[in-house]
């Protein structure tokens, strides 16, 4: 019966520091999302400038980087104008 009653302390003690470890608390230095006012999404953007390389390596590293990183950049490119080394890429993730 003792060893009973031990197994039952430990385990509910455990369980107590498990729920306690898991459960989750906003941080006080945690940053807020990006969210679009109007969709109510959440958006990143980020413009660089960058005076030492030319327009066409830019746009070269940019398309090479969605290729890398996305298995169809087909799928992800929604605007791709060469000329204006402009490119607007958006992916929605299903398992955030």
């Amino acid at each position: 019966m003792k060893k009973f009653r031990f197994t039952i302390l430990i385990s509910s003690l455990y369980f107590v520091f498990i729920v306690k470890a898991l459960g989750q608390s906003e941080l006080p230095y945690q940053t807020p999302l990006p969210f679009d006012s109007t969709s109510g999404k959440v958006v990143y953007k980020q413009v660089e400038a960058v005076d030492s390389v030319k327009k066409d390596e830019l746009y070269f590293r940019a398309k090479f980087w969605i290729a890398e990183n996305y298995k169809s950049a087909n799928d992800v490119i929604q605007l791709d104008d060469k000329e204006n080394g402009a490119i607007i890429a958006k992916r929605k993730y299903s398992n955030l």
